[in-house]
Order: structure tokens, then sequence, then C-alpha cells
């Protein structure tokens, strides 16, 4: 399967992508309402002065040593996932196709190039 599979639908839809050592999980949907509600989190009173202040404090000098107690971007960065979404609710039969799909890519697959066991590389 190297084409991306739909594995799992609802309000966010998962797709499965195989990858020569594993796989890749498409969140995109999930991606987007998140980035969403930060953004409104973002625009709500809140966080609105925080982010405004932070975007000011920016240095114009991208090699400015801050001091720990400067570092307000990382203190809004927990803050706002503490108030998002962070997990992405499947339901039985939900869950059941996505690990349907990730067995599938799991299995072992050759190698381009790769020896067979007990013969030569080709």
């Amino acid at each position: 399967m190297s084409e991306r599979e739909w594995a799992a639908s609802g309000p966010h839809r998962i797709y499965v992508e195989s990858t020569p050592v594993g796989a890749t999980l498409d969140v995109e949907a999930f991606m987007t309402s998140a980035v969403q509600d930060v953004l409104e989190l973002l625009l709500s009173p809140e966080f609105f002065d925080r982010f405004e202040e932070l975007a000011e404090a920016q240095p114009s000098d991208p090699h400015t040593v801050r001091l720990p107690s400067e570092l307000h971007m990382e203190s809004l960065v927990a803050d706002l996932v503490a108030a998002g979404p962070t997990r992405m609710a499947l339901d039985g039969g939900q869950v059941l196709r996505l690990a349907e799909v990730l067995q599938r890519v799991a299995q072992p697959r050759p190698v381009p190039g790769q020896r067979r066991e007990g013969g030569a590389a080709a």
C-alpha cells in the first residue's frame, strides 16, 4: 500500500500511508480544527493580550540571548495546549478500522536490494 488509505471517518478523517519503515498518519482534518481552536483562543480576552505582548517583545536580532524569565512563548504555548484540543475521539468502529489498516501496513515488505533469507541479493 503506497497510496493514502482512509482509516477512520467522523469529524476528523484519518488516512494512513505506508512508508519503507512503517507508516504515516494524515490527521489534516484534526489539525485544521485544532488550529482554528487555537486562533479562537488567541483572539479571546484570556490570551489576546499575552499574544500581543509576545509579538511586540520579539527581538530584532535572532541571536539575542533570552533569560528564562523572558521566555513568554513557552508559557503561552503550554497554556494554549492546556486549553485546546489534544485528543482525537474515535468510536469502536473507527478504532477497529484504524487498527486493521495499521496492521496491514505493518506487515513486513521486501525492501528493494535487500537479501532474501537463504539467497543472494538480486
